[in-house]
């Protein structure tokens, strides 16, 4: 008798959430970045609001424009941007993710909702206004990617490939549909020359402060960038290309948060493909947030280790906690990328144990401690993208839960 040869497959993540379908099947927003409640807080509590997540994800599509030399020009004519708003280039969204039990049903519900980022500027009418982060400074703004974001205490960072990192604040979050109904474009006060200014989120096809009426794309939540933060060494990795040199100014590839050193530090990291001329798999660092948050001097990157030890690059994503930094290998559209670990020795990095299979276009890793769970965001596959998905439990502690399939959060 032959007995059937045994079959192994390689496990699923514990929970995985999924968009709803028009967000899911969406071409025009690539999911990057993520962050929550457990980076932004000591305690994990943001008041009685549950369990709060965050992801990023950059405008990725837009038909007219891309190929265009000067995407500040475009190629999308006033019919072409009024029939499909998609001609515009959006920049980067923040989507706000609450877990929590409902205190009405006592039913576990999960709910999200986009806030656009915006760039602020003074406009031709001497009035403050935003964009985008695209912006219309080109090439300046041009390819932020938004490959990792931190939100901690106030304030959320968002990783800028060329430059750096932006910042903006929790506490300046513009709501331009206040009573909750788009046709009545509500009062948003006057300005500094005593105008009064209306909202509309009807119009999809507008951004800023036009004729004295704010416009957001749509989108009734808008949140300004307050800061930045940019590299002071000239940055010489070839642009065009995934190479990467390992002297100079990095790439901001992706960003995370450990809490687990005193101080609390910010984890910078690069995605590079090492060809001929260019061996860099990657380097990564350090901050201190406390640094950052000063915002009155430089601060300097610590604990650089010049090459990830992976031998065809491809980080998307890194974080770490307790001595070990975890990150994730993207491996394209199609296959699933890996999960490694590493501890550092004498200043190296060390592999620690082999590569967990994850999702396909696995992107940024976030740690949340209390309930230590490792989660990320894959980018790829509309229309089967899932929104976050929990890779696996830390050893921070005991157990693993079961994969429990795919949820659809409301919205």
């Amino acid at each position: 008798m032959v007995l059937p040869r045994r079959v192994r497959h390689r496990p699923g993540p514990d929970i995985k959430y999924c968009l709803q379908s028009d967000d899911s099947v969406s071409q025009e927003w690539v999911p990057q970045g993520f962050t929550g409640v457990s980076d932004a807080k000591d305690n994990e509590l943001w008041g009685d609001a549950g369990n709060i997540q965050l992801f990023a994800s950059y405008d990725g599509w837009d038909p007219g424009r891309e190929n265009d030399p000067l995407p500040t020009a475009g190629d999308c004519t006033p019919a072409e941007l009024e029939a499909n708003d998609a001609c515009n280039q959006k920049g980067v969204r923040i989507t706000f993710v609450q877990s929590r039990t409902n205190p009405a049903t006592g039913s576990p519900e999960v709910k999200y909702r986009h806030v656009l980022l915006g760039w602020t500027y003074v406009n031709s009418a001497d009035h403050v206004s935003f964009d985008g982060l695209h912006a219309a400074e080109y090439p300046i703004q041009k390819g932020v990617h938004a490959g990792g974001i931190v939100w901690y205490g106030n304030y959320l960072y968002v990783a800028d490939t060329r430059n750096g990192m932006r910042v903006f604040d929790m506490r300046y979050i513009m709501d331009l549909d206040p009573d909750g109904d788009p046709s009545t474009h509500d009062e948003m006060g006057t300005d500094t020359d005593g105008v009064k200014t209306t909202s509309n989120v009807e119009v999809k096809t507008k951004v800023g402060r036009h004729d004295n009426v704010w416009y957001s794309f749509g989108y009734r939540y808008v949140m300004p960038q307050v800061a930045a933060w940019k590299f002071k060494a000239t940055q010489s990795n070839p642009k065009g290309s995934y190479a990467c040199v390992s002297t100079g100014a990095p790439k901001a590839s992706y960003i995370s948060l450990d809490r687990s050193t005193v101080p609390d530090r910010l984890i910078m990291g690069e995605y590079c493909r090492p060809e001929s001329g260019y061996p860099s798999t990657g380097r990564i660092a350090s901050y201190p947030v406390s640094d950052l948050e000063g915002r009155s001097a430089d601060v300097t990157a610590e604990g650089w280790a010049n090459y990830l030890p992976m031998a065809n690059g491809g980080a998307q994503g890194a974080a770490a906690y307790n001595g070990t930094l975890y990150v994730n290998e993207s491996k394209g559209t199609d296959e699933p990328g890996n999960l490694w670990r590493f501890k550092w020795s004498n200043g190296q990095l060390v592999q620690n144990g082999q590569a967990v299979k994850t999702a396909r276009g696995a992107e940024d890793l976030y740690v949340e401690r209390g309930t230590g769970r490792l989660w990320s965001v894959s980018e790829h596959r509309p229309g089967r993208r899932p929104t976050a998905r929990r890779t696996g439990t830390l050893p921070i502690r005991r157990g693993r839960t079961t994969a429990s399939g795919c949820s659809t959060p409301t919205s």
